[in-house]
């Protein structure tokens, strides 16, 4: 549905709706786009995320902030995760559902299905983390 891929810097997505699809948005094209180091810095906030699949959003090296954003999940056996952190990127929550959130490495949980997922590929790295707010 959305992509920002290409080195695009300084973006942000708000006040959209985002519905059925599987493979919802991708922020940096492939491991190897080396040119989007240090930039794909995104904005999510005030979007709705409405029976999707996954890449809600996946990132590649870009540092992404996402708040204020709505999430409902109603087919289980459909949904895969939400936030995917991929090589050399950072993925900050500020709450989600009035949970802390923080993943480093491989799947949140062991069954893959969960809100977060971080890259499983050898020698790829990605954070997952909150912002404490008060």
């Amino acid at each position: 549905m959305l992509d920002i891929t290409n080195a695009s810097d300084l973006v942000t997505v708000s006040w959209n709706r985002f519905r059925n699809h599987d493979k919802t948005m991708l922020i940096g094209s492939s491991d190897s786009a080396s040119a989007d180091r240090g930039k794909l810095r995104v904005t999510f906030h005030h979007n709705s995320f409405e029976s999707l699949g996954q890449r809600a959003p996946r990132v590649r090296f870009g540092q992404v902030h996402v708040f204020n954003n709505f999430y409902e999940i109603e087919n289980l056996g459909h949904y895969l995760y939400s936030w995917g952190v991929g090589i050399e990127s950072a993925i900050f929550i500020d709450r989600f559902n009035g949970t802390a959130i923080h993943a480093r490495g491989t799947l949140v949980n062991a069954s893959g299905r969960g809100i977060a997922s971080t890259s499983s590929r050898p020698g790829t790295t990605g954070t997952i983390r909150t912002i404490q707010t008060s």
